[in-house]
């Protein structure tokens, strides 16, 4: 069974205990689910195996590859004491749902431990499309959290046994132990070795595909003809021979593990990108190789990452593929939402209105009214119907919705404001501008309570702010909240996503409207 802890030189090193140790031992419990986050390398997966050892000993532990969740849940129940396992949980979310976690929690003594790199757990947990019904987050949701840091403590630090050579000589570089035990910064290193162009391509080709949204095994085929596109004329080139047995040599770990004819790609690579170039876009060409390649569940999880970024044509394109694509009638609503969201990005509003629609009699049939699946497509024919400037029957959906969300979840939980939110925008756009602003300036306020002020929804909200003032002649100050909108966006999104234009071009309107009033 493998668990996913990376290997070290010299083999495995002697376990240094973790600050949050005795945290993450206390949460395990049975009817538990416990997410460890942190950066890759950092030691997340030998903290919560050391941790689930220590705790729970005695139970059986199932460790199941992706598409084998369903079939394992079903031997988790039989089994009297067991642990479920998911190490990189990014990689589960389109096979799990809040159904299935429960349906392991709900009897027995069973627990629920994952693993997640930090950068994917940002990026799912700050949505920045409210018009997702997004199962994966729910999952992200309803886990106990517990964040590791990637530089040891102090106390961690005094905690290490030095007499290992493979520790000893990390301990040199105190600010990167774990990278170091586990080989990070050496790959990182042989990744940019200008000797072996070919097998340079490859990992930058696996890497792209990751930062795609691609996160099952890459297959061994995709990398072979997409590689080219990262390869300069300029290149005398290795054999493909030579640079695949370069890039799978173990010391101690591989920049591309090969099983079979998959890989997976060293996830600290995966990460070093995202954080360095977190805007850089992976080649249209590279998606489009990427894409033929994909089951529909990669599909839509690239579809998924490509809206993420803005692009919303590529995004149709990989959406298009998982249509009918499941036997699993609400997994096929899940995906027809996430299409029908696209279109509406896309300006294509009659089809996105009856593709919404046809979802929405599809859910409350089999959902029921209240279900929160059911109440984000209200909100999305809601959100179409207001961009079609029908807005009375655009308030109707958005008053219908913000009624069920504040009775079953309160009015501050982040699906209730998104709803308060809507109400104020469609408020605005009728023209009721005192009652709008009301509205919109304590729904702000309680969202950077909430949320936070960098939150994607606290930007929507201000904007919408802005939005209510610019249509009330008040200029200077929705300047104000515009620049905050944009400089925010420009962090956390990119210079040149669709929405930090959108805010730039209203920042630029204002302007321009202050020096006509000045």
């Amino acid at each position: 069974m493998t668990v996913g802890v990376h290997r070290t030189a010299g083999g495995p090193a002697p376990y240094v205990r973790r600050d949050r140790h005795s945290d993450l031992a206390g949460l395990l419990r049975p009817g538990r689910f416990v997410l460890v986050v942190g950066d890759a390398a950092a030691g997340k997966t030998r903290l919560a195996w050391e941790a689930v050892s220590a705790a729970l000993g005695r139970y059986r532990l199932f460790a199941p590859a992706p598409p084998q969740v369903e079939e394992t849940v079903a031997r988790v129940g039989e089994a009297r004491r067991s642990v479920l396992w998911l190490d990189d949980l990014e990689r589960y979310l389109d096979v799990l749902s809040p159904t299935l976690i429960d349906e392991v929690l709900s009897g027995g003594q069973r627990v629920i431990v994952a693993t997640m790199r930090l950068q994917e757990f940002d990026l799912l947990s700050t949505e920045s499309d409210r018009t997702l019904a997004e199962s994966r987050g729910r999952v992200i949701a309803s886990a106990e959290h517990i964040r590791i840091e990637r530089q040891f403590s102090a106390a961690e630090l005094a905690r290490a046994d030095r007499r290992h050579p493979a520790l000893a000589a990390a301990l040199a570089d105190t600010d990167a132990v774990a990278e170091h035990l586990a080989g990070a910064p050496a790959l990182l290193s042989r990744w940019r070795d200008p000797d072996h162009p070919r097998g340079t391509a490859l990992v930058t080709a696996a890497v792209d595909c990751r930062r795609a949204g691609h996160l099952a095994p890459l297959p061994v085929a995709l990398l072979e003809e997409v590689h080219e596109h990262y390869l300069s004329e300029r290149d005398t080139a290795e054999s493909l021979v030579d640079a695949w047995a370069w890039v799978t040599t173990r010391d101690p770990s591989a920049l591309l593990e090969r099983t079979g004819d998959t890989v997976t790609v060293f996830d600290y690579l995966v990460d070093h990108a995202q954080r360095t170039h977190p805007f850089d876009h992976v080649p249209d060409e590279v998606l489009r190789v990427a894409a033929r390649h994909a089951s529909a569940a990669q599909a839509r999880s690239m579809g998924y990452a490509a809206a993420k970024a803005g692009r919303y044509e590529l995004a149709l394109g990989l959406h298009a593929r998982t249509l009918d694509g499941t036997a699993d009638v609400r997994e096929n609503l899940n995906r027809r939402n996430s299409y029908a969201v696209t279109l509406a990005h896309l300006g294509r509003l009659e089809e996105a209105l009856e593709e919404h629609r046809a979802v929405l009699t599809a859910r409350r049939h089999i959902l029921g009214d209240d279900h929160p699946d059911t109440l984000v497509t209200r909100t999305n024919v809601g959100n179409v119907l207001n961009s079609l400037g029908r807005y009375e029957a655009a308030l109707t959906e958005h008053r219908g919705v913000l009624s069920v969300r504040a009775r079953l979840f309160g009015r501050e939980h982040p699906d209730t404001l998104t709803s308060r939110d809507n109400v104020a925008r469609v408020l605005n756009n009728l023209g009721r501008q005192d009652e709008a602003l009301a509205a919109s300036r304590e729904e702000l306020a309680a969202c950077v309570r909430v949320l936070g002020p960098e939150h994607p929804d606290t930007l929507i909200s201000r904007h919408n702010l802005a939005a209510v003032l610019m249509g009330m002649g008040r200029f200077r100050e929705a300047a104000t909240e515009l620049r905050e909108v944009v400089h925010r966006r420009r962090q956390c999104l990119g210079p040149t996503h669709p929405e930090t234009l959108a805010g730039r071009s209203d920042l630029i309107t204002v302007l321009l409207e202050n020096t006509r009033y000045s």
